[in-house]
């Protein structure tokens, strides 16, 4: 398996991509109630997501981390952000 070191531009796409995904994450199981309401969506499908959303930004600081990172790792996260975004739409 091919890896890199990650550049600080990755590093910094990586912090972001972490810190975006752990705000919303944290806001959805925190105000899962509220949003459930005013978003029309169901209770569990904000929970579930907001746990996804924490466990996802927990790996991206450890892919941050690491000295080498796999290239199919970084496609992987590549290819997850567009999934998102497609699924939100």
């Amino acid at each position: 398996m091919k890896s890199i070191h990650p550049s600080r531009l990755l590093k910094l796409a990586l912090l972001a991509d972490a810190t975006g995904s752990a705000a919303v994450g944290t806001a959805q199981l925190l105000h899962t109630a509220a949003l459930s309401d005013r978003l029309q969506l169901p209770h569990a499908l904000l929970l579930e997501t907001g746990v996804l959303m924490l466990v996802y930004a927990a790996a991206l600081l450890w892919l941050m981390r690491r000295a080498r990172v796999s290239t199919v790792l970084i496609g992987a996260v590549v290819v997850g952000n567009i999934g998102w975004a497609l699924a939100c739409l």
